[in-house]
Order: structure tokens, then sequence, then C-alpha cells
């Protein structure tokens, strides 16, 4: 009696163990991991970056990539060109199970050789579910097994109907010169003060159509050769840029 109702308890207790492991869980074979996520078109699922200590004119520190809810994908093509597209219906879930078949979510956050490398170039990919947000940097030679498979995935997208995009915000940064010497100069087609407030602190966030101005101003100003100063309200600044600022998007 003793023998059969032993039996009956590690009996049932792999039914219910199976059961469990079939929702994802049960410890005896490690929890899945919750995929949902907020569908809006201002919340991030996905977003990829590069760093890389060069020029901030440049723009290194920017979004690569980013993904959100509703299946809207901004794509950077050039410090001051981005596109916006779509993927396919289901697009945003396919990446969130190629990402978990791929290790993704069992990663820790940093991977370092410990030692600066010059002009090395540091990958992060940030994932934000309804349960918990994920980030992963790797360091250039650092890579974790399938890290190659994890950026491919992201950057890899199909996206349809890509068109120009100008994000609703920048953090505009510029420096006073006294004397524009003989630099070409260019008269700035914001607000007079914009330039001012940039370079009285350390940037000055535009929103609107400010910044689609600036945005645009800069990015045109970023493809000449020779260089230039820009004039506002009677005064002279260069080293001037724009840090493109993106829906739910931390800097």
């Amino acid at each position: 009696m003793f023998k059969k109702s032993k039996r009956f308890s590690f009996t049932a207790a792999l039914m219910a163990c199976g059961i469990l492991l079939v929702s994802g869980l049960c410890g005896c074979g490690g929890a899945k991991t919750d995929l949902t996520y907020d569908k809006s078109g201002s919340k991030p699922v996905v977003v990829y970056r590069t760093y890389q200590a060069i020029a901030p004119i440049y723009n290194p520190d920017a979004p690569q990539i980013i993904v959100y809810g509703d299946g809207s994908v901004i794509e950077k093509k050039g410090p001051y060109e981005y596109t916006g597209g779509m993927l396919e219906s289901g697009g945003v879930d396919a990446l969130l199970r190629e990402l978990e078949s791929e290790g993704y979510f069992s990663l820790k956050q940093d991977y370092s050789s410990g030692e600066p490398v010059a002009g090395g170039v540091t990958e992060t990919v940030t994932v934000n579910l309804s349960t918990k947000d994920y980030e992963v940097n790797v360091e250039n030679g650092s890579d974790p097994s399938g890290w190659e498979n994890i950026v491919s995935a992201v950057t890899g997208l199909d996206v349809s109907g890509a068109e120009a995009y100008t994000p609703p915000g920048v953090v505009l940064f510029a420096g006073e010169e006294a004397d524009p010497g003989n630099r070409e100069i260019l008269k700035w087609p914001g607000g007079a003060e914009d330039l001012a407030d940039a370079a009285a602190g350390e940037g000055f966030k535009l929103e609107g159509d400010s910044a689609a101005a600036a945005w645009k101003a800069v990015g045109e100003s970023f493809e000449r050769e020779d260089e230039i100063v820009w004039e506002g309200g009677g005064k002279y600044y260069s080293y001037v840029y724009a840090s493109p600022v993106f829906p739910g998007v931390s800097d």
C-alpha cells in the first residue's frame, strides 16, 4: 500500500511538471521568456545602437534601428538621415522569437575585454517587454555566442514603404564665435534664440517645426566641404550640430 502511494505521488508530480512546462512556468525545464509587449507606435520594443569614440557631430550615439510595438521601424542611414517604414503583420513577434531562439534573453548585460580598444565599437541591443526590460552591451572582439545572429536579426529586417523620416525632437548644440574669419556665413533658419540657448548650456531641446528646421539646416551644412559659421541674432556660432530625439527612446 505504501509503495503504491509513493508511485502515485511521483507520477502525479511528473504530470504536474509537464503541465507547467507547457505553460512555460515550471522550474523543471527552465522558464520561457514572456514576449508580450506594448503594441503602440510610441513605445520602442527593440533598439539597436553602436557607440564609437568619434566627434559628436557625426551622431555616433544615435540609434541605428528602432522597432516600435505597432511594427513601425526607424533606420539610420547617415548622421542626419533616417528613414521610417513598417514591418509586415506579425513582424515584431517574429523578431522577438528569433532573438529568443538565438539566446538573447539569457545573455548577461556587458561583454568587454576590460581594455579600451582604439577605434573600437560597442554594440547595444535593448528589448523592452511588458514584464521586463533587457539590455546587452558588447564590445568589439568580446562577442558572446550567437551575437552576430542577434545583430543580423535586428539590422536585417524586411521593412516596407521606407521614406525619409524627420525626428520630432532634437537637441541642438553650438559654440559662440567672436569672429567668423574667412569662413562662409549662413543665416540660421530658426529662431535666433535657438543658437544662443544651445551655446549657453550643454544642448537645447527643440520640438516640432523648430526641430525639423534645425535638423534640415544642420544636415545640409554637414554635407558641405567648406567650413561655415551660422549667424543668428547678430552673433556667430560654429560647431553646430543636432542630436535626434525619438518617441520613447531615452538619451
